[in-house]
């Protein structure tokens, strides 16, 4: 069930891979918007920080259907539910659920992040932020850093240090594309200039060798629902995924609801495991398990 799981996971957090410099290319490419200089670095950071924070608690309810070619050449498809609790920078909750039956839950907090399978036996994966890579979670089957899935989402906030970052408009002058570190390599930012800020259009994170490793394309913006008074910003209702080199399509189409739903229980991680069931004997430090695989950890 792990794997399984696992599998529509990655999938899902993954993007129609496009070209950086027009993301929704295709035949007929509209008219180039002639630009000025782009903004300084300084000035888009500042404006996507505020709008990371105003989106800092977030609930959500998605679906993330899946489609793709199984290895006898037929067409295969799957639909996931998700429970979506963001308290950002660094707090995740994924819950995963198929029909009415829980399947995994993934998470973070400040120091660490984890991968609890609720079949049978129930089992948890643990690991610290700065000891994760790609190669050491797919090892054992972690479906993606959460804090990635943020970056994906394009709610998360970016660097305020300008080293490393560049801002450039693309070829069509269609989109704002902004370059950063990421945590396993970069992120790079398609964004579509509105009133007031931007919209991610598209946002693809690269590995250390300037690879696209994985693309989301966000559309149909909408004002995210907030207590009265708050303010509030946009956020996309649908959200199409790949993996670099992979023909296989995932959608997630979350529904928010407000803020106010977050709650922190949900990033505690021992609260968690005593909360599902988790036996101690059944929880896998990766870091551990890094060290005894020579991965150097």
């Amino acid at each position: 069930m792990r794997i399984v799981v696992a599998g529509i996971l990655i999938l899902a957090a993954s993007g129609a891979v496009g070209c950086a410099s027009t993301p929704d290319g295709g035949a007929d490419q509209p008219v180039r918007i002639e630009r000025g200089p782009p903004p300084s670095y300084a000035e888009v950071a500042a404006t996507l920080n505020a709008r990371a924070e105003i989106l800092r608690r977030v609930w959500a309810y998605a679906t993330i259907h899946v489609w793709w070619v199984n290895d006898k050449g037929k067409q295969q498809e799957d639909q996931l539910e998700t429970l979506v609790m963001l308290d950002q920078p660094d707090r995740v909750y994924m819950r995963f659920r198929k029909a009415t039956v829980d399947l995994a839950i993934l998470g973070c907090d400040e120091q660490q992040y984890w991968w609890i399978d609720l079949g049978k036996p129930r089992q948890a994966w643990l690991g610290s932020h700065d000891q994760a890579t790609p190669e050491r979670m797919a090892r054992f089957a972690m479906p993606i850093h959460p804090l990635d899935f943020v970056q994906l989402l394009g709610m998360a906030p970016v660097p305020t240090d300008a080293a490393g970052t560049s801002v450039a408009w693309s070829d069509d002058g269609r989109h704002l594309m902004v370059e950063t570190p990421s945590r396993f390599g970069r992120r790079r930012l398609a964004l579509e200039p509105r009133e007031g800020g931007y919209d991610p259009a598209e946002i693809e994170l690269l590995d250390h060798a300037g690879r696209v490793t994985i693309t989301a394309k966000l559309t149909k913006y909408e004002p995210a629902p907030m207590p009265r008074g708050r303010p509030t910003d946009r956020v996309p209702k649908e959200v199409h995924f790949r993996i670099a080199g992979s023909d296989t399509r995932a959608r997630f189409r979350p529904r928010y609801d407000s803020p106010l739903k977050v709650r922190d229980k949900a990033f505690d991680r021992e609260q968690l495991f005593k909360a599902k069931r988790i036996d101690a004997s059944n929880i896998v430090s990766l870091d551990d398990e890094m060290v005894r695989a020579g991965d150097g950890g």
